[in-house]
């Protein structure tokens, strides 16, 4: 979500010729060496807690109009992949962190179809569900087939049920 902040800071700390470990020390950092790899997966990922980026810019004097774009461009892209169509699926939580995908039939891919069809599937089956609408919207559903609530996309937050190692 951060890429263009993420390119913003690496660039500035090249610049001042700092490694990342001598830049978590700036930061204030007592283990630089847990920091320096958190930097690190920040610049290459884009993925990192506002706190620390906060100290990055500022550490790194960072201009705030230089800022201000980077965040432009990163809220753009994001909204750009928001739009990319992708397929809806229902994603049934079988046990905690262990989730099974179903696509949804072709004569389900309008909205209230694809609820109607998800919403029985869960009542089937006993287990709770996300609807995967859009990368924007998902409904969850309880495993009696009622629905939980309706999530919209927020930047840097899943929509949908995921487990990572």
């Amino acid at each position: 979500m951060n890429d263009n902040i993420g390119k913003l800071v690496d660039k500035h700390r090249s610049r001042k010729n700092l490694n990342f470990r001598e830049l978590a020390e700036l930061c204030g950092y007592s283990n630089t060496k847990k920091w320096a790899t958190r930097i690190c997966n920040f610049v290459r990922e884009g993925s990192g807690d506002d706190e620390m980026i906060r100290k990055l810019i500022q550490v790194l004097g960072i201009n705030e109009s230089e800022v201000r774009e980077a965040n432009l461009k990163d809220l753009k892209n994001w909204e750009d992949w928001l739009e990319e169509p992708v397929p809806m699926q229902l994603i049934f939580r079988l046990i905690p962190s262990v989730y099974q995908p179903v696509m949804i039939p072709d004569n389900f891919q309008d909205e209230q179809k694809a609820i109607e069809y998800a919403l029985e599937e869960v009542t089937k089956r006993g287990f709770d569900a996300c609807l995967v609408l859009s990368r924007r919207k998902s409904v969850w559903i309880k495993r009696d087939g009622t629905i939980k609530f309706e999530s919209i996309a927020k930047p840097g937050i899943p929509n949908f049920p995921y487990m990572s190692v």
